[in-house]
Parts: structure tokens; sequence; C-alpha cells
């Protein structure tokens, strides 16, 4: 019997170092692992943190330098911008004026037919100008008619 617990003993004492070393591995494995996730985490946020930065910076630029958005908003079936050409305020104009071609870029055209506007052809479009919609000449950049806050 003294044997025979002497064997048990032995035996105990050797899978208890065994396991108590995988146990320490799998630890080990599971610290690693969640250091490597954490460290993918960070990255991943930092390299959207750079993204974004890249981002403003060249959206800055671009307003510096008086460029407008390379994609402007599609709202409603035509491109309109939030307001005129940059670093330009509104003003009213009057039939007869001559616009900048700035503000009868095609990105402020307006579908005259989906807004029940008269119809239009050749050079001469509608155009959104703030909240009113113009008939332009593209040609010449003369106004030729106009609806005071049309679009409100």
């Amino acid at each position: 019997m003294r044997r025979y617990l002497t064997v048990v003993g032995v035996m105990l004492a050797t899978l208890t170092a065994t396991a108590s070393t995988a146990q320490t591995a799998e630890l080990d494995r599971d610290r690693y692992e969640a250091r490597a996730s954490a460290d993918q985490t960070r990255s991943s946020v930092r390299r959207y943190v750079d993204r974004r930065r890249e981002y403003r910076e060249r959206r800055a630029a671009e307003y510096r330098n008086g460029y407008p958005p390379a994609q402007p908003p599609v709202r409603g079936g035509y491109v309109a911008a939030e307001r005129p050409a940059p670093s330009r305020r509104y003003t009213s104009v009057t039939v007869g004026q001559r616009m900048g071609s700035a503000y009868y870029a095609p990105r402020y055209y307006v579908d005259e037919q989906r807004y029940g506007l008269a119809p239009v052809s050749g050079s001469i479009r509608w155009i959104r100008y703030g909240t009113d919609a113009v008939r332009i000449d593209t040609g010449t950049g003369r106004v030729i008619s106009m609806r005071r806050r049309y679009f409100r």
C-alpha cells in the first residue's frame, strides 16, 4: 500500500507540474493574443485618425485655393451647393446683370421640369443662386429672368 501511495504521489506531482506548465503556456498565449488585439485596435484607430487628418487638410487647402468640393451634394434631382462660389456672399441680382462663370457652373443647374420652371433651350439654363431660381444665358452670363425665394 505504501508503494502504491508513493507511485500515486509521484504521478500527481508530475501531472501537477505538467498541468501548471500547460496552464502557464495557455495564459501566456492568451496574454499575447490580447496584446496583439490591442495593438491592432490601436493601429486601426491611428489609421482612421491619420485618414481623417489628411481629409481635413485636403479640404482646407481646397477652401484656401478657392476650389469647389470635388463632389457636390445631390439634392432632389439636381446638383446644387448650399451657397454660391466660395468666398463670395449672396447679393440679389437683377435682370440684365452679368454674373461670373463660377455662379452658373453645371453644379448649380436646376431641372426646370421637376420644379415647374419655364422650359429652356440652347445656352439658356436655370440655376440656383442662394434661394433664388435664376434663368441665365451661359454664353454671355446675363440674367434673363429670376424667381426670388423659390427654394425655401
